[in-house]
């Protein structure tokens, strides 16, 4: 009597255990199909339809993103709007005190560019006014929705696709100190746009642009080089060879 009992206790735990794994398992490939249509920051309307996990959530100045499985919301971005006035109270000649008041004011907005799989693209910009001179830019940049981390293109492309379309680009060869670079790092510690671009960031300002079945357009943000340059915007385009990676995200 205790062997059947014994054996019976086991298969239902062997059923239990392999009934976890396999929901567990389809519950990691869960993805659907969603379309977007976003604006970046040249007032141009992309449309794109992929696969994923999430969606992304616009609501009045927050941008949420939305497990499809779980429900799960996130908050990713804040968008912000501030505005200060501050009355400064100084001692003028002959020691009399006088008031006058400061107004400081800024915003940063965040709009979406892309989704594919993991991998959102957005557009950031911020503008502030108050001192000597206001201060405002933008730029790309992308993240992942597991741990909500920037992400670098080269942990998604390989290096040498990364070097050899940066290669043909006109903007990077007439900002290359070093007219032959020998490899992606020596490419990118060569660039020198001054004050107009900013490119120590270059690999990290990016956002998806269209995903293909054969390549994948990336578009490059980049802010300005210097204050003199200030609000200065520079994108560059290119084509990388789509990797299995993110195929399984088309639809």
């Amino acid at each position: 009597m205790v062997k059947y009992v014994l054996a019976f206790l086991l298969l239902y735990v062997l059923s239990f255990v392999y009934t976890y794994f396999s929901v567990h398992k389809s519950s990691e490939n869960k993805m659907s199909n969603v379309h977007y249509s976003s604006t970046d920051t040249n007032g141009t309307i992309n449309s794109y339809n992929v696969k994923s996990r999430w969606q992304i959530i616009i609501n009045g100045h927050l941008t949420l993103s939305k497990e499809i499985l779980s429900g799960k919301l996130d908050t990713l971005f804040i968008n912000e709007d501030n505005h200060v006035v501050d009355t400064v109270e100084t001692n003028g000649d002959n020691q009399k005190r006088s008031l006058y008041v400061e107004e400081y004011s800024s915003n940063s907005n965040y709009s979406i560019q892309y989704l594919i799989g993991p991998y959102l693209s957005y557009a950031y910009s911020y503008y502030g006014e108050g001192g000597a001179h206001p201060a405002y830019g933008s730029y790309y940049r992308t993240i992942n929705l597991y741990d909500k981390k920037e992400v670098s293109l080269r942990e998604i492309f390989p290096d040498s696709s990364i070097y050899i379309s940066l290669l043909k680009d006109t903007i990077i060869l007439n900002n290359l100190t070093n007219k032959a670079p020998k490899d992606l790092d020596n490419l990118v510690s060569s660039l020198d746009g001054g004050c107009e671009i900013d490119f120590r960031n270059i690999l990290t300002s990016f956002s998806f642009g269209t995903a293909y079945e054969d390549s994948v357009e990336i578009v490059f943000g980049l802010t300005h080089g210097c204050e003199a340059d200030r609000g200065n915007f520079t994108s560059i385009w290119i084509n990388l060879p789509m990797n299995k990676n993110l195929a399984i995200y088309l639809p």
